[in-house]
């Protein structure tokens, strides 16, 4: 054999550059694995985050129905605002599925409503990490608490002022309000009428809120008529 034949063959055994391509390629693959292992897992989180949150709004729906609401109502209310609180990146993400509610304590003040969600975030990197979906369960509850009795209330469904406060007026109280009425100005602090509740429910709107404390919760359910059973006084006992 040629010494030049000699000289190729050995720097054909010493030449390493191949193994450092395919050593560079190795960490390149374990590279990409890392950044689309936390792409996915954060896409996963963010629409399980929504699912929550989404569930949470939910049972708290069907909770605050009043007293008179069914089962059935409730778990509607709490499908309808499952479904409207949901994120539309999540409904990209996750094949939207129908939670499932359950109630307990229904027609008392004692009411709780849970509910249970799940779905499977799609996993883009699934021919390289893990499996097509990252499956995931979220769960949540709310209870309705007993409030105060309310004190001051006004039972006309569809009045304009149905609670009117004019002038120099200055109402305080440490219990609940309610204003059954439907109208966009049920309730009216004219001048500089001022009132101050625990809280404040109206059905309709109110005109000047500014002059309640803390400000009135409008669109609220109707409360019912606490004397609705109470028969009427007799004319005997309501003389003067």
């Amino acid at each position: 054999m040629s010494a030049d034949m000699k000289t190729v063959i050995h720097q054909f055994t010493r030449d390493d550059r191949g193994g450092v391509a395919v050593a560079a390629a190795g960490f390149m693959a374990v590279g990409v694995a890392f950044i689309g292992a936390a792409i996915t897992y954060s896409q996963a989180a963010s629409t399980r985050t929504s699912y929550q949150r989404a569930l949470d709004a939910a049972v708290i729906a069907g909770a605050l129905l009043p007293t008179s609401a069914t089962e059935g109502d409730r778990k509607a209310t709490a499908e309808a605002a499952f479904q409207g609180a949901l994120s539309q990146q999540a409904r990209e993400a996750a094949a939207p599925q129908s939670p499932t509610f359950q109630v307990s304590g229904s027609g008392t003040d004692d009411v709780k409503v849970t509910g249970e969600a799940a779905a499977g975030a799609t996993n883009p990197f699934g021919g390289l990490i893990g499996g097509d979906t990252i499956d995931f369960k979220v769960a949540a509850a709310a209870k309705k608490g007993v409030s105060d009795p309310i004190c001051v209330m006004a039972l006309n469904k569809t009045d304009n002022g149905a609670m009117d406060l004019n002038g120099t007026v200055n109402v305080t109280t440490n219990c609940p309000a309610q204003a059954n009425s439907s109208d966009s100005s049920a309730v009216r602090a004219v001048g500089n009428a001022r009132m101050n509740t625990s809280v404040f429910a109206v059905t309709g709107d109110v005109k000047g809120k500014d002059a309640f404390s803390p400000m009135p919760e409008t669109r609220a359910s109707r409360v019912a008529d606490p004397l609705a059973s109470v028969p009427f006084p007799p004319k005997a006992l309501a003389t003067p």
